[in-house]
């Protein structure tokens, strides 16, 4: 299993492959046993209708005044980071803006995770799709510079990031009142 997840691990770098699916087993120490491979089969994730239901709801937001614009704007690009990149909600947190860079003709999301292990996460381009907009918004220039420190999401307030509780909380009242919407 090592060896295997290893070479699609490195087909999804030379993007031949979207995704490892062997990336969902969290312990690789282990036999796959029908426990396991139940546990497995119960990691969280939107299927793609649910995912285009999210972000319709989302495009239909009011944008009337600057503030629901920039509650839009900060939303749209949220859930399509979370969506496409899957990020821990801290490492969103935490991370600047140039940890998007280009590397070899790609642009990759450069992350230092849990146990401070070092990382990097292919950008698609549906994520570039939600990265440009959110920065034009912001007044940036459309990709990020090596030197561009500043926070990857920001509070509507100013240039300061958010917390790791805020965009909790973000999330959690959107998909709430996308649900009830939906009911």
């Amino acid at each position: 299993l090592i060896v295997v997840n290893a070479l699609l691990s490195y087909l999804v770098d030379a993007r031949y492959l979207r995704g490892n699916p062997l990336s969902l087993i969290r312990r690789r120490n282990r036999a796959l046993t029908p426990e396991t491979v139940e546990a497995i089969s119960q990691e969280r994730f939107l299927d793609r209708e649910t995912w285009e239901y999210l972000k319709g709801f989302i495009a239909a937001l009011p944008q009337e005044t600057p503030r629901e614009i920039e509650h839009y704007e900060r939303l749209r690009f949220l859930f399509h980071f979370l969506y496409l990149l899957a990020p821990r909600v801290s490492e969103l947190a935490s991370h600047p803006m140039n940890s998007f860079r280009e590397f070899r003709g790609h642009w990759w999301w450069f992350v230092l995770g849990k146990g401070q292990k070092r990382g990097k996460v292919p950008v698609n381009d549906e994520m570039l799709d939600a990265l440009i907009p959110y920065r034009r918004f912001l007044k940036l220039a459309d990709l990020p510079a090596e030197n561009d420190t500043s926070p990857v999401l920001r509070s509507l307030k100013g240039k300061r990031g958010i917390s790791a509780n805020m965009i909790y909380r973000l999330v959690k009242s959107t998909v709430a009142q996308a649900a009830d919407k939906l009911e």
